[in-house]
Order: structure tokens, then C-alpha cells, then sequence
């Protein structure tokens, strides 16, 4: 287990800083477009509009980092499946 921590730590520590910022800018409009949509239909929103950054940049871009070599869809769909236990968490 802890070797398995340490390689993820190292792929993120030797993660270039423009794509952490690049995945940050994204994910970081697309949780406030997502929050507007939420509350637009009615369906959920976060209260402070920081939340966005812990959930979407704290938590999905090093998920999404370490998924980087899979394709878009795995990506996405592996990012689901980490945002359902967050979400199962956050109960």
C-alpha cells in the first residue's frame, strides 16, 4: 500500500505546473457551470461558491492526473466513480 502511495505521489510531484493549471482552470469552470445548473434545475448547489474548488480542483484534478493515460471516457467515468464516494462521504 505505501508503495503504491508513493508512486502516486511521484507521477503528481513530476506532473508538469502548466497541466495542474490547466486541469484547474477547467475543472474549476465546469464545477461553477455545474453549480449553476444544479441550481437552476432545482437539483442541488453547493452553498459557498469555493466549494467548487475543494471538491472539483482539491479532489478531481489529482484524480484526473493519475488517470491522465487512460482515454477521456475512462477518465470520466473513473472521475464519476471517485465524485460518487465523495458524495456518499460528504452523508
Amino acid at each position: 500500500m505505501r508503495k503504491l502511495l508513493t508512486n502516486h505521489l511521484s507521477v503528481l510531484k513530476t506532473t508538469p505546473k502548466t497541466m495542474i493549471l490547466l486541469y484547474s482552470i477547467i475543472y474549476f469552470a465546469w464545477g461553477l457551470g455545474m453549480n449553476r445548473f444544479g441550481i437552476e434545475m432545482e437539483i442541488a448547489r453547493f452553498t459557498y461558491w469555493w466549494q467548487v474548488i475543494s471538491c472539483y480542483i482539491l479532489y478531481m484534478v489529482p484524480i484526473s492526473i493519475l488517470l491522465k493515460n487512460y482515454s477521456f471516457f475512462e477518465q470520466y467515468s473513473y472521475g464519476l466513480v471517485a465524485m460518487g464516494i465523495l458524495e456518499f462521504l460528504g452523508y
